[in-house]
């Protein structure tokens, strides 16, 4: 599709001048997968970031070495280096669980907008599961204002989960749930 036309149309010009155009792809931009095995979840996270794909979910499989990046999935499927993937994939990371069994701590979400809230989340090395908005939520914009009033688990019951497990978050812009949670986070 074009976008943009330069000179634009009905202008007048010389014979034999160049028209630019500027036109928008019919199907995103695909790049080759970048060989992240073997990294730091860090890095992995960083370079997938830059290269425009997004986080799906984090997978743990049986390893010696803990969060150590063994792979990658795109709906289900191994990635392999080099494989054409489309920007803005959702790319889920196979990491190594470690000889031990050992829990995480279960961030208290409670306040939190939902991007902040992600990335507590990942650093923690667990999944955003469910993400469900109030009735007081009714704009695109209102999602970005909402905070966390309920997570699932709840960290007040449960203090530690295994790593990769799914926090379910439930969110509000409704301002009498939101002063009742600054009392509760102000005890």
């Amino acid at each position: 599709t074009v976008v943009e036309q330069f000179p634009s149309p009905g202008a007048k010009v010389k014979s034999n001048r160049t028209i630019r155009l500027t036109v928008n792809a019919a199907t995103p931009e695909k790049i080759p997968f970048p060989n992240l095995r073997q990294s730091p979840l860090r890095q992995a996270l960083q370079r997938l970031n830059a290269l425009g794909f997004s986080l799906g979910k984090l997978k743990y499989i049986p390893s010696d070495f803990r969060n150590l990046v063994l792979g990658f999935e795109l709906e289900g499927e191994p990635i392999e280096p080099g494989t054409l993937i489309q920007k803005g994939e959702s790319i889920d990371i196979l990491l190594g669980s470690g000889k031990q069994q050992v829990s995480v701590g279960l961030p208290q979400l409670t306040g939190r907008t939902l991007a902040a809230s992600r990335n507590l989340l990942l650093q923690a090395y667990l999944n955003l599961g469910e993400v469900v908005f109030d009735e007081s939520v009714k704009e695109e914009a209102d999602k970005e204002n909402a905070v966390v009033y309920l997570q699932r688990p709840d960290p007040n019951i449960t203090s530690r989960v295994l790593p990769g497990s799914e926090v379910s978050l439930f969110l509000t812009i409704n301002p009498e749930k939101k002063a009742a949670l600054q009392q509760l986070i102000s005890d």
